[in-house]
C-alpha cells in the first residue's frame, strides 16, 4: 500500500528499529526495491533526489509506477524526494503525488532553515504529505573542516517546536559517500537529542557504516536510515561486461544488498 511516512516511522521510534529509505535511479531499481520489502514482509521508502536523471526528473511518471506496484502489496511503501533545495521542486513532487518530501535548509542558518521548512510543513500537511528536514550538515568524504557541522541538541529540539517537522535527519559523523578510514559516530549527541527531541529521527550515509553501529543509534531514536551508495556500487560490480544479462544481474545484486540492511535493522510487519 502506498502511504507517507509519518505512521510507519512513528513505529519505528516506538519499537526501536529502522525503516529503510533507499535511494533508487531507475524504474529498474524501484521494483527490486518493491519486490523485497513485499517478500520480506517489511516497510520501505523509496527516494529520488533533487535533480534525479530521465526519466526518474519525470516526477508524475515515476510515482505513477509506484503508487500502482505499491498498492499491489499490503507492506507499506513511501514515496520520498530527498535533499531537495528548491521550493519549486518540492512542491511540484507533492503536486505529482510524492508522499513524503525533504527540504534541505542544512546549509542555511538556523531561522532560514527553519521558517522555510516550517512554510514546507504547512503545504505538504494540507496534501496529506510527510516532511522530513535537517539540522547540522551530513557532508562528503574528504570534505574541508567546517563543511560538515554536527547537530547541537537544544536547537534541535527548538527547530523541531518551531517547524513542526515530521521527522529530523542530524548529523553525528556518517557521511554521504564511501567512508575514508572507519567511521566514528557521536553517540552521546544522538542519546541526547534523542532525550530532546520526540519525532523520529533520520541517518543519512548508511553506507559503510557498518550493522553493529547502526543497531546502536535505533537504540536512540534513528527511525529512518537512508542507503544508496551501497547499493549503487552493487549495481557497478555487477554490471561487469563479463555478465551475459546484466540487467538480471544487477538486480539480483542491488536486491541482496537491500536485504542486507533491511533483515537485521527492520522488522517483519
Amino acid at each position: 500500500m502506498y502511504v507517507n511516512t509519518k505512521e510507519m516511522l512513528e513505529k519505528a521510534r516506538r519499537e526501536h528499529y529502522m525503516v529503510i529509505g533507499a535511494g533508487c535511479w531507475s524504474l529498474n531499481s524501484a521494483a527490486t526495491f518493491i519486490d523485497v520489502a513485499a517478500a520480506l514482509n517489511r516497510p520501505l521508502i523509496l527516494m529520488l533526489w533533487e535533480g534525479a536523471p530521465e526519466p526518474l526528473a519525470e516526477q508524475e511518471r515515476i510515482c505513477e509506477y509506484v503508487r500502482h506496484a505499491a498498492g499491489k502489496t499490503p507492506v507499506p511503501i513511501a514515496m520520498h524526494l530527498d535533499h531537495a533545495h528548491d521550493l519549486d521542486t518540492i512542491y511540484s513532487a507533492i503536486h505529482a503525488g510524492f508522499s513524503s518530501v525533504m527540504f534541505d535548509g542544512s546549509e542555511l542558518p538556523f531561522a532560514e532553515n527553519a521558517e522555510i521548512t516550517r512554510e514546507v510543513v504547512k503545504v505538504a500537511r494540507a496534501c496529506g504529505v510527510t516532511v522530513e528536514a535537517e539540522l547540522g550538515h551530513v557532508g562528503q568524504p574528504g570534505d574541508e573542516p567546517g563543511q560538515s557541522a554536527l547537530t547541537v541538541p537544544e536547537e534541535a529540539a527548538d527547530f523541531v517546536r518551531q517547524t513542526g517537522v515530521d521527522s529530523l535527519a542530524v548529523s553525528i559523523g556518517t557521511v554521504h559517500g564511501v567512508y575514508q578510514g572507519e567511521p566514528h559516530l557521536d553517540l552521546d549527541r544522538l542519546k541526547r537529542i534523542y532525550e530532546l527531541v520526540e519525532i523520529p529521527l533520520v541517518l543519512h550515509g548508511g553506507s559503510g557504516t557498518g550493522l553493529d553501529l547502526l543497531k546502536e543509534t535505533m537504540q536512540y531514536g534513528i527511525s529512518k536510515l537512508n542507503v544508496m551508495t551501497d547499493l549503487v556500487l552493487a549495481a557497478m560490480k555487477a554490471a561487469s561486461p563479463d555478465n551475459f544479462l546484466p540487467e538480471l544481474e544487477i538486480c539480483e545484486a542491488i536486491a541482496k544488498s537491500l536485504e542486507g540492511y533491511m533483515l537485521p535493522l527492520t522488522r517483519v510487519l
